[in-house]
């Protein structure tokens, strides 16, 4: 319904050309940090949950912003579920999610997220290893090309 509005960032900048920005959001990040209800930010985040990859000026990802404001349990598990992966995601100073969490917030409810959370860290820990073994088999097979005893076994 108002699928375009939550994709509009808004941005401020300084008074001076070309000066940095001093604020940069979406609406799912406005509504976790002003404690929107419960249904307002759902509404928003099923109109557009790409919102939960969107990094604000500080680098937060709106999983950062749910833990540092208290979110309830379930829009916690509702950003957790469109992007686990954001979970581990460090904001500017290195800071993730968990480093967010509110001192009056209870942990108990974390457990549950836990499989979910690891799942989404092992397939990125094995995109990574992918990565990394084709790079290297990559290395191998120039290196191999060019060792003059190697081609000749392959070509006898």
């Amino acid at each position: 319904q108002f699928t375009k509005e939550c994709k509009t960032w808004v941005v401020a900048r300084g008074q001076k050309k070309g000066s940095q920005l001093r604020f940069r959001a979406l609406p799912l990040h406005a509504a976790l940090v002003f404690g929107a209800p419960d249904d307002l930010v759902t509404k928003i985040l099923n109109a557009y949950p790409k919102a939960t990859r969107g990094r604000d000026v500080k680098g937060r990802l709106p999983i950062h912003l749910a833990m540092e404001h208290d979110a309830t349990e379930d829009i916690v598990t509702s950003l957790l579920e469109a992007f686990p992966k954001g979970f581990f995601a460090k904001d500017k100073k290195e800071m993730t999610a968990l480093d967010y969490v509110n001192g009056n917030m209870d942990r108990k409810h974390m457990k549950k997220y836990i499989p979910m959370l690891t799942d989404a860290k092992v397939d990125d820990e094995r995109t990574k290893w992918e990565a990394e073994k084709d790079n290297a088999l990559a290395q191998q097979r120039v290196a191999l090309k060019s060792d003059p005893v190697y081609m000749e076994d392959v070509v006898e």
